[in-house]
């Protein structure tokens, strides 16, 4: 668009200059006096200034079109990442929560603390924060057994609460007290407490090794790169047969939200929360008018896994056994502060993604 802008611009000029020659010309010409006063000559005279005039609007008007273009461009996600495409990421120094969301299921939620208390390198880098929604008073006293640890936010329950439940969906209940749930934890962290970023687990996960450090490396992403909406540990296809086991390294970009262990930032919250959906969050999140077009950062292999308490959850085991365990998860811990991550930027990532793809010889 610059250059069409630059060319239009050029032939105006070019016949602007063109014009004044003539003029200059024709005002050189030993001409009769009285040709002077001639009406041909007032008329080319009007003509001329006239189109002088309208050389000079045209040429304002370019410009302020070239203004606003640089403008628009400046503000578009992919202009930002032109802007950072050769700047290293910096070191994310500021905290991010861990919110582990839980309800009735204390011996999954001790043990889910224990592994992120064992992994865990920094207590102020990561603070962990229980929230629940039901009126199990186990919760609270496992919570309590791991003292400073851990802190713990306690919502009304959705059963004092008495949600409204739309009569086609009463089967589905525990899903809309799992949505206001979700609604509650994240107003309380993102405008309650102002944290600008929150990783959002549940207590029938398991998690890698090197859970802390992948989400301390990807959240610089988040930050410079507003193609990107999220970071997720897990890999929705990340069975054995489906992956590389020894690709702990590989990261890729993906269109589809898969959540179980994930990172989102304040912005996007304020982005969705004042439409959150009263029941079925996460397919809320995967749909275009909220995703716009945007995509996760997800690993080769995954840094959650699910446990068996994940058989008694709100899906009651529905493709637990099938797929949902059988997730690998990885065990080989990796450094990612100490790699360049920026290959993951739009930019970079789809021109080395189409390279690969167009390089692929034909099956048949």
């Amino acid at each position: 668009m610059n250059r069409r802008i630059e060319r239009r611009l050029l032939i105006i000029l070019t016949f602007g200059f063109f014009c004044s020659f003539i003029l200059v010309i024709h005002n050189s010409l030993q001409v009769p006096e009285t040709s002077l006063d001639s009406s041909e000559f007032k008329q080319l005279n009007d003509k001329l200034n006239k189109f002088e005039n309208s050389l000079i609007q045209e040429r304002q008007e370019l410009e302020d079109l070239q203004l606003e273009v640089d403008r628009k461009f400046a503000l578009h996600p992919h202009a930002q990442i032109k802007k950072n495409l050769d700047l290293p990421l910096k070191p994310w120094l500021e905290p991010i929560p861990i919110v582990v969301f839980a309800c009735n299921r204390p011996v999954a939620l001790r043990e889910h603390l224990r592994k992120l208390i064992s992994f865990r390198k920094d207590i102020n880098q990561f603070p962990i924060i229980v929230s629940q929604d039901c009126d199990n008073t186990q919760i609270k006293s496992v919570v309590v057994e791991f003292g400073e640890n851990v802190q713990y936010i306690k919502h009304i329950s959705s059963e004092t609460a008495r949600i409204k439940v739309p009569k086609e969906h009463r089967q589905f209940a525990v899903y809309y007290k799992i949505s206001r749930h979700y609604k509650l934890a994240l107003g309380h962290i993102f405008d309650k407490m102002g944290y600008s970023s929150v990783i959002i687990t549940e207590d029938d996960l398991t998690v890698a090794p090197d859970f802390f450090d992948y989400f301390l490396a990807t959240r610089p992403l988040l930050e410079v790169d507003k193609t990107l909406f999220c970071v997720s540990a897990w890999n929705d296809n990340g069975v054995p047969e489906f992956i590389d086991q020894t690709a702990n390294e590989l990261l890729y970009r993906s269109d589809f939200f898969a959540g179980l262990g994930w990172m989102m930032t304040r912005d996007f919250w304020q982005e969705i929360g004042p439409k959150w959906p009263p029941g079925f969050w996460d397919d809320f999140i995967r749909e275009p008018a909220q995703r716009k077009n945007r995509s996760c950062i997800r690993p080769e292999l995954s840094r959650t896994g699910m446990t068996e308490f994940g058989q008694k959850g709100a899906s009651g085991g529905l493709f637990f056994n099938r797929h949902l365990k059988r997730i690998f998860l990885n065990q080989r811990p990796t450094n990612f502060n100490q790699l360049d991550l920026s290959y993951l930027l739009k930019q970079k990532y789809d021109s080395s993604f189409l390279t690969k793809v167009y390089s692929i010889k034909n099956a048949s």
